[in-house]
C-alpha cells in the first residue's frame, strides 16, 4: 500500500507544530498577563483515576466506530477498492493515532490552550475590560447552555479567559482538520471539547489515551471491512 505520506513526515511534522506551541507559550509566560494562570504541570497532574475518565466517554468511541463503519458498508456495496490489506490498515491506524493522540493533545490542550488564555488576558487589558464583559455576559453563557452545563466550572465569570480559551482551542481544532467536510469538521470540534473536558477533569494523561482510543476505533472500522471490498487494481 502506498500511502499519501511516508511516517517520517508525519512524525517530523507532528515534532514541528509541538515545538512551534511551546515556544510560543515559553514566550508569553514572561508577560505580566501570564501571573496567575494555571501552569502546564497543573494540566499534566491525573485529577483522576484514567479507567473512569475514559469510561465516562465511552459513547464518543461507539460513535467513531459506528459511523465509520456505516460509512464503510456503503463503500463495500458500491464495490470501492479497499485502501490497504487489515494488517497493514491496523497498524497505519495505529501509528496515525498514537501521533495525533500524543501530540495533537499537547499541543491544543496544553501549549496552545495555555497561550490562547494569556493572550486573552492581554487583549482584555487593551479594551479596558471589553473583551471579559463580553464574555461573561453573552458568550460563556451561551457556551454553557448549548454544552448542557457540563463546563459550568469554566464557563463563569470567575474563568473567563479560561473559558474562552477552551471554545477558541475546540474551534483551532476543528479548524487544523482542513480536509474534512462540514459534517466531520462538526463532529471534530465535539471530540475537541470532550477531550477539553477530560483534560480538565481528569488530566492531559487520560485525553491523550482517549484520542488514541477514539482515532483508533475510526481505523478499526475501516480495517475490518477491508476484507469485504475488492483488491485494488495494481
Amino acid at each position: 500500500m502506498r500511502f499519501a505520506w511516508h511516517y517520517y513526515r508525519v512524525t517530523l511534522f507532528y515534532l514541528a507544530i509541538t515545538v512551534a506551541s511551546y515556544a510560543l507559550y515559553h514566550y508569553l509566560q514572561h508577560l505580566p498577563e501570564a501571573s496567575g494562570v494555571m501552569s502546564a504541570g497543573s494540566l499534566w497532574q491525573q485529577k483522576g483515576s484514567v479507567t473512569d475518565g475514559l469510561r465516562s466517554v465511552w459513547l464518543i468511541f461507539a460513535w467513531g466506530f459506528g459511523v465509520q463503519a456505516l460509512i464503510q458498508v456503503v463503500r463495500v456495496f458500491e464495490r470501492k477498492p479497499r485502501d490497504a490489506n487489515l494488517p497493514d490498515l491496523l497498524r497505519h491506524g495505529a501509528y496515525l493515532s498514537a501521533h495525533a493522540g500524543l501530540f495533537e493533545e499537547i499541543v491544543f490542550r496544553l501549549y496552545a490552550f495555555l497561550s490562547f488564555i494569556i493572550i486573552l488576558h492581554y487583549l482584555n487589558d487593551h479594551v479596558w475590560g471589553g473583551l471579559q464583559s463580553l464574555a461573561t455576559g453573552v458568550i460563556l453563557p451561551a457556551a454553557n447552555w448549548l454544552t448542557l452545563g457540563v463546563f459550568h466550572g469554566q464557563f463563569n465569570a470567575a474563568n473567563w479567559a479560561l473559558g474562552l480559551a477552551v471554545i477558541i482551542g475546540s474551534l483551532f481544532f476543528r479548524s487544523a482538520h482542513v480536509h474534512y467536510g462540514y459534517l466531520s469538521k462538526l463532529n471534530v470540534w465535539i471530540i475537541g471539547l470532550v477531550m477539553f473536558w477530560l483534560t480538565l477533569n481528569y488530566g492531559l494523561i487520560t485525553a491523550i489515551i482517549a484520542h488514541f482510543l477514539y482515532d483508533f476505533c475510526v481505523f478499526a472500522a475501516i480495517a475490518l471491512t477491508a476484507p469485504l471490498q475488492p483488491r485494488a487494481v495494481e
